[in-house]
């Protein structure tokens, strides 16, 4: 929500029990609900917008994005989880402003390779969510932003 103003972003998300039923969904795209224009689209489908998934093949650096995280998932559950990849070095879970996880986590580890094995596991279950896992992307420029919305920090 808007820190400010409090209001609903618009943004969801809904777990179906089959992939089935998650197509059938994606009909609604291009509807109207509540006065807005509604996109629905598949949780591992690139958005058409913005940030884009990077090309397995095209894998640098050794750092991993980590979405749609269980409020559950802990720091010991996410290594453990990726330790068969390779070598994790850092796990680092964003907090709100109430200290609370925000569902996604960056995952550094020690080689290019154990990158491309996270990726890999995009789509698994950790703590009973199907996981997003994508090459972390650098920040740009000197500050930190929450999409337009909210605080914004300044690194000096």
């Amino acid at each position: 929500s808007d820190v400010y103003k409090r209001q609903s972003l618009g943004k969801g998300f809904v777990t179906y029990k089959n992939s089935a039923d998650a197509e059938k969904a994606k009909a609604a795209s291009g509807t109207e609900f509540q006065g807005r224009t509604i996109e629905v689209r598949l949780a591992t489908e690139p958005k058409k917008y913005g940030y884009q998934s990077a090309p397995q093949q095209a894998v640098e650096g050794t750092s991993a994005f980590v979405g749609n995280l269980s409020f559950k998932s802990t720091k010991e559950s996410i290594e453990k989880f990726f330790s068969a990849c390779g070598k994790v070095l850092e796990v680092r879970i964003p907090l709100n402003e109430e200290g609370k996880p925000r569902g996604f986590a960056h995952v550094n580890f020690d080689s290019a390779e154990a990158l491309k094995k996270a990726i890999a596991l995009s789509g698994k279950d950790l703590d009973g969510r199907s996981i997003r896992v994508d090459v972390s992307q650098p920040k740009t420029g000197g500050s930190y932003s929450r999409g337009g919305y909210g605080l914004s920090l300044i690194h000096i």
